[in-house]
């Protein structure tokens, strides 16, 4: 409740991961730690500018994940808080998988006071901030600004849910959603 008086969006996103199980039992820092690379957490952290506050150090998301299943956690570092910042718009947007309810594709839009971050994940390996996406978004906060944004499916996921040129078209309307629902 807390969270959601101060970032609606973050705890939206809370509310659509895995099934009330997982949703009671997990834990944000066990999400990023994990860094599943269609986890919903590890988006909301790049793209709110979070900072990890470890046992021994403070990380900021930008320098956290590496790649798959992969963090900049050192042996026996936990992570005791994630502290993010809280934007004037924000949205997350989800193209789920069916059975399990990770993403296939999930866009994180952020509004913040300096920049508009924006963050993807199901797609890569890795989670990850999309640049493309943030220079239109930067020039014109709307849906209609991503119309021209071309993305490139190189390097992306290609599996039985998705191929790598249908994510490239789903980050699209993945990302005008979350715009329009900022």
């Amino acid at each position: 409740k807390e969270v959601g008086k101060s970032i609606p969006s973050l705890s939206i996103l809370a509310d659509g991961i895995g099934d009330p199980q997982v949703r009671n039992r997990g834990t944000i820092g066990g999400s990023i730690a994990n860094n599943d690379p269609a986890a919903d957490y590890p988006s909301a952290c790049l793209a709110l500018n979070a900072i990890i506050h470890t046992s021994k150090r403070k990380i900021p998301a930008d320098k956290f994940f590496k790649g798959m299943f992969e963090t900049d956690l050192k042996k026996g570092e936990l992570i005791e808080a994630v502290e993010f910042e809280v934007p004037e718009k924000s949205a997350y947007s989800k193209f789920p998988n069916p059975a399990s309810r990770y993403a296939i594709v999930g866009v994180y839009v952020a509004k913040l006071k300096k920049e508009v971050r924006v963050a993807i994940t199901g797609v890569e390996n890795c989670v990850f901030r999309c640049k493309k996406l943030e220079d239109a978004l930067s020039n014109n906060f709307s849906p209609s600004a991503i119309d021209n944004v071309n993305i490139s499916s190189e390097g992306f996921n290609s599996d039985i849910h998705a191929s790598a040129e249908y994510r490239a078209h789903i980050i699209k309307v993945m990302a005008k959603k979350a715009v329009s629902n900022c």
